[in-house]
């Protein structure tokens, strides 16, 4: 049994990665169908329609099941949001007043700063006094 093992190791190994590629890819679909949803005010045509041709270029590789094509398709995919958030960066900065925690990432992905979801420091310190209260006495 660990002989068949060790005789199948490399296939078993070139069977997951393709499976995984093929996780990812069909993650970055849905995840590019939502979000070209969610930006489609704040992205121009052009722009809209590089990313949705590269959906679409990836929904093909999919059904292909050849990993080199999913994976070409998945570098288009991630180039065409690079260029779609660089240029709704620079629409929210000409803005001016845009919340700089908010952007949109390659691949789907937002992160929010270290400060998301704390109140506003108003640049007033206060001094407090305390005391430590053991409960266990």
């Amino acid at each position: 049994m660990k002989r068949d093992a060790k005789e199948h190791e490399a296939e078993d190994k070139t069977k997951k990665e393709e499976i995984e590629v093929k996780n990812q890819a069909d993650a970055m679909v849905f995840q590019g169908e939502k979000q070209i949803k969610e930006f489609e005010a704040k992205l121009n045509p052009e722009t809209r329609s590089k990313i949705q041709a590269a959906i679409d270029r990836l929904k093909e590789a999919i059904k292909s099941n050849v990993t080199a094509e999913i994976k070409s398709a998945m570098e288009q995919y991630n180039k065409a949001w690079e260029e779609a958030s660089t240029q709704m960066y620079s629409q929210a900065k000409g803005q001016g007043g845009a919340d700089p925690n908010q952007q949109a990432g390659s691949g789907g992905q937002h992160s929010a700063g270290p400060d998301a979801g704390k109140p506003a420091d108003d640049g007033k310190v206060e001094n407090a006094d305390y005391e430590v209260v053991d409960d266990k006495k």
